[in-house]
């Protein structure tokens, strides 16, 4: 009786054994080397209903929803090559926005507006939508109008009654710096 012994392991199983393990260590560099799998790289950004403000330190304004659209300009004055006017002698405080991607832009604005006796009491950035070119939004029958008119005409911007989103902002006028503002 003899008999031809069975080998431990037939040799396709350890075959198939082997390609499994490559295959899975294969898989698992490739993951390593892409950063993860595809499901995080392609997963959208969760949504939000208004984006968030940022500003500098000393500002904490709100932002508005981004569904707002900027109404008509109501005064479109020409750019001045004069100095920054003075306020009016009544104080209106003024939020300086930038809506552009050179940064530190708000705070040089924020600082030429000081410098001519504006009252500058935030200054950030507005992630609201593209603004196409520098805008002084006022209160509609408030003193802020006649003092948007004058700011606008030196920064070479137009004066547009606030849109409704901007109910957040609280009193003064809003300066949105677009990339049209040379400072």
């Amino acid at each position: 009786m003899s008999a031809n012994p069975k080998p431990p392991h037939p040799p396709m199983r350890v075959l198939g054994m082997f390609l499994v393990i490559l295959a899975v260590a294969l898989v698992g560099v490739g993951v390593l080397i892409s950063g993860g799998s595809q499901d995080n790289a392609a997963a959208p950004a969760p949504a939000t209903s208004a984006p968030a403000l940022t500003t500098s330190p000393e500002a904490t304004t709100p932002a508005p929803p981004s569904t707002t659209t900027p109404e008509p300009a109501t005064t479109t004055p020409p750019p001045s090559t004069t100095p920054l006017a003075t306020p009016a002698s009544s104080q209106v405080g003024v939020q300086v926005l930038n809506n552009t991607t050179t940064r530190g832009l708000a705070d040089r604005a924020a600082q030429q507006l000081r410098g001519a006796g504006w009252d500058v009491a935030k200054v950030g950035n507005y992630p609201g939508g593209i603004v196409p070119s520098t805008v002084v939004y006022f209160r509609p029958g408030t003193d802020e109008q006649a003092a948007a008119t004058r700011l606008a005409g030196t920064l070479g911007a137009s004066a547009q009654p606030r849109p409704s989103g901007f109910a957040t902002f609280g009193d003064g006028l809003i300066v949105v710096l677009a990339s049209d503002y040379d400072g």
